[in-house]
């Protein structure tokens, strides 16, 4: 099929919506003559659709690559001395290197560098992200000790042997609730 244009879409379509206005002024058999024009009509224009819509499909993928075929590029910042020291005193975290995805968040074949505001940006966001994934895990530390406290507040010897026996695996938990 000839390349469609969206130009061309919207066209038929004009032309179709004029069709279909006339049936307004129209009787009997003449209306099902028009109506399956219109119908035909209808099938060639979904045809144009898929075919526009193949189309930018196949410019996309030569462009950008298919889901299948190319996974985005991934590029690694590391952060300029006033940066980390910018992030570190904000946070009390220090980030060294920041990912960055290429037609994304940089331009292809750019410099990282070129906007270097977006560059402390992720890394504040790496180091706020750090900081609640601590704060989540010594929360769940707690609240697993607390557990813990109760099932052993209870006295039951069979129960208090098998937590004991849980607690000395040191895959239990991941390795969370080992003394360290």
């Amino acid at each position: 099929m000839a390349k469609v244009t969206m130009d061309q879409i919207l066209e038929k379509q004009k032309e179709m919506t004029a069709k279909a206005m006339k049936l307004n002024d129209m009787e009997g058999e003449p209306v099902v003559v028009e109506a399956n024009k219109l119908q035909t009509d209808s099938k060639q224009l979904r045809g144009m659709c898929d075919e526009f819509a193949a189309q930018e499909e196949k410019k996309w993928a030569e462009h950008y690559g298919t889901a299948e075929s190319k996974s985005p590029k991934i590029v690694k910042v590391k952060l300029t001395d006033e940066q980390r020291k910018h992030v570190l005193d904000e946070t009390g975290v220090r980030i060294e290197v920041v990912e960055l995805e290429e037609g994304r968040e940089i331009k292809e074949d750019g410099m990282p560098q070129e906007n270097p505001a977006l560059i402390e940006y992720k890394a504040m966001e790496k180091a706020r992200g750090k900081i609640a994934a601590k704060e989540a895990a010594e929360e769940n530390k707690k609240a697993i000790s607390n557990t813990i406290g109760e099932i052993q507040a209870q006295k039951n010897p069979e129960l208090n042997a098998q937590l004991d026996k849980t607690l000395s695996d040191p895959e239990f938990l991941g390795g969370m609730m080992e003394k360290k």
